[in-house]
């Protein structure tokens, strides 16, 4: 498996998101083939309500 690496602040600024009290809406968006979708799956990864489509 590859290695998830260099998204360490990405990855503090979702958590910070689902840690807030308050509903945050988060868009993620960039160019194609970048990781978007993976740093969705490892910020969820430790999250027992969280789900992704």
């Amino acid at each position: 498996m590859e290695q998830f690496v260099d998204r360490d602040i990405e990855l503090d600024q979702l958590t910070d998101c689902y840690e807030s009290e308050m509903g945050d809406f988060v868009v993620i968006y960039g160019r194609r083939r970048l990781g978007k979708s993976e740093l969705v799956r490892q910020s969820i990864a430790d999250q027992d309500d969280a789900i992704y489509y």
